[in-house]
């Protein structure tokens, strides 16, 4: 079924590490978080979310897991849109969503 997805939702992306990058297909989505502000306020929002196979992640010949930093690059009518890997909490930046890494990402600027 993600295959079908992927295949009518998917959309093509850059992800990127460095100098490194490699186009895969990713489908789009969102994870609801709470932040705590510094200030004992708990701050609701969203990140954005990109379902990647594992085995498309593929930089320099070499499989590579989800890290902090490295980054997502979409377009839109104006351009790319550079979307930077983040880790939510105290979990890790990325999880297993059935066969598909689920990547947390914020939209960091354009290019």
């Amino acid at each position: 079924m993600q295959r079908t997805l992927r295949g009518t939702a998917g959309e093509a992306v850059i992800y990127r590490r460095g100098d490194a990058s490699v186009a895969v297909t990713a489908m789009p989505g969102s994870t609801r978080t709470e932040i705590d502000d510094g200030a004992g306020a708990v701050v609701e929002g969203r990140v954005t979310d990109w379902l990647i196979e594992p085995g498309d992640l593929v930089l320099d010949g070499r499989g590579i897991l989800p890290q902090r930093n490295d980054e997502i690059v979409t377009q839109d009518d104006e351009g790319d849109v550079v979307h930077q890997v983040i880790p939510l909490g105290g979990e890790l930046c990325f999880r297993r969503s059935g066969a598909m890494y689920r990547i947390h990402t914020q939209e960091v600027g354009r290019t």
